[in-house]
């Protein structure tokens, strides 16, 4: 697999390596790569900004730049990229979804671990095969960096296989006392835009 370090100097930059529409990021050229690689893109967005890993395959090798289409669960994360781009966003709790990778374990007849692919305030996506139906109410224990938190949710809306999309569910939460899920999220957040997260947090 092709490891790509990007960093990039300003966040306005990302305009200008982004393909919107073929779902496609403008890399520098590797030595050795081939069109059908695998690669893995370490972007960082400004001196204090995120870092995501993004996932795709190289489609186009032209001089000093190639083309790298991004897997489908890379998806969360440049919408989020968009919006830090955009500006403004981060402080609307509504629109921000953490693009993060965190371990869940649901309690249902008997313990089911998964991951999140997005997380806010309001709920998070988990990824599963088999997405239960909506409506479901749910117990599970969400992993953060800075410790466990349990908690409600409710399966508002499911992705199937068929879907062409990353299957799971969209989870909104149902705390009766949301103050200890919201300082983990606010703490998630801050230490993911210092870049002080673990490698196993952005995958």
């Amino acid at each position: 697999m092709l490891r790509i370090r990007y960093k990039l100097d300003t966040a306005e930059r990302w305009n200008e390596i982004w393909d919107d529409d073929e779902q496609v990021l403008i890399c520098p050229t590797e030595t050795g790569a081939r069109v059908g690689d695998s690669a893995r893109v370490e972007l960082a967005i400004k001196l204090s900004g995120p870092r995501v890993l993004l996932r795709g395959r190289v489609v186009e090798i032209s001089g000093s730049s190639m083309r790298v289409r991004l897997n489908p669960l890379e998806f969360a994360k440049t919408d989020y990229i968009k919006g830090f781009v955009r500006g403004g966003m981060l402080n609307l709790r509504k629109l921000r979804r953490l693009p993060l990778r965190i371990d869940c374990t649901f309690f249902l007849k008997e313990p089911f671990r998964s991951y999140t692919r997005d997380i806010n305030e309001q709920g998070l996506f988990v990824v599963a095969e088999s997405p239960l139906p909506e409506g479901t109410v749910l117990d599970f224990e969400v992993d953060f960096p800075r410790g466990k938190v349990m908690c409600r949710g409710i399966v508002k809306h499911t992705v199937i296989i068929e879907d062409e999309d990353v299957p799971g569910m969209g989870i909104i939460f149902s705390n009766n006392d949301m103050t200890e899920l919201t300082k983990a999220i606010e703490a998630l957040e801050n230490d993911f835009l210092a870049d002080n997260l673990p490698d196993e947090y952005l995958l």
